[in-house]
């Protein structure tokens, strides 16, 4: 955002030519496009963790073996909590911050 906000700054400041608005434009572009594919990613590995929370609450566990049904009895207290990927440990990463 502190790259972002400074290209925004110089584009407002720069008044002379055309040409002088290419460069950071496309640096613009490409942070967006960074943090759009990285929000992408964490959306990703957060479903990835529900669907694998909503298949061993379906599964039938009482036909698995002893250590099976204790392995996931851990998947399940483990996928009770919410699964987050923080980034930079300002802000959780997903498609709805992306859009925010």
């Amino acid at each position: 955002m502190v790259c972002l906000s400074s290209t925004l700054v110089q584009i407002a400041l720069y008044n002379d030519t055309v040409e002088q608005f290419i460069l950071p434009l496309m640096f613009i572009s490409v942070l967006y496009v960074y943090m759009f594919l990285s929000n992408y990613t964490a959306q990703e590995v957060t479903d990835h963790n529900e669907y694998v929370f909503a298949t061993v609450y379906n599964v039938q566990w009482y036909m698995a073996p002893l250590p099976i049904q204790k392995m996931m009895l851990f998947l399940l207290q483990k996928g009770t909590k919410a699964f987050h990927i923080i980034l930079g440990g300002i802000f959780i990463a997903s498609m709805e911050s992306a859009a925010m």
